[in-house]
């Protein structure tokens, strides 16, 4: 699995797992084989965090502050409220040379999240999970965590 893989795995599991606190499911197996894996992955993503280069997250700090203070000034009818737009904004107000370096700088984290994780899974056991209600986008994210065929 990759680097980017396992960072939008948490988010899976975050969403998962707020999904069956919503609808209330309580199978022991579940809960605990789930949270288990948050912490791995939880764990895998902040070893992942702590290789991003600092300047690279201050420039885009950087970058969403001078899109929320251009935004500040703006009508009321104008005003963003979309964060990401906020900072593709604040993107652009960057001088050219911090442009160019966040640029440089992007391309090497694009690269370093295409690399492999030595992240394992706790693999649930499906057949303790039959009684499950589940809607099928959740179980696309649970299946995830089930061995596969050739287990």
């Amino acid at each position: 699995m990759k680097h980017q893989e396992v960072k939008n795995l948490q988010q899976e599991l975050i969403t998962l797992l707020n999904e069956c606190v919503e609808k209330k499911i309580t199978s022991f197996h579940l809960n605990w084989g789930l949270d288990k894996n948050l912490t791995k992955i939880n764990k895998a993503v902040e070893s992942i965090n702590k290789n991003i280069d600092k300047e690279l997250i201050e420039l885009d700090q950087a970058a969403l502050k001078l899109g929320k203070d251009a935004n500040a000034k703006l009508e009321a009818s104008e005003v963003i409220t979309d964060e990401n737009t906020l900072f593709n904004s604040g993107l652009l107000l960057l001088t050219k040379e911090q442009q160019e370096k966040r640029l440089e700088l992007s391309k090497v984290y694009v690269e370093s999240m295409q690399e492999e994780d030595d992240l394992k899974l706790f693999l649930l056991d499906p057949t303790k999970l039959e009684n499950i209600n589940i809607e099928y986008p959740y179980y696309l994210i649970l299946k995830k965590f089930f061995p596969s065929d050739g287990e």
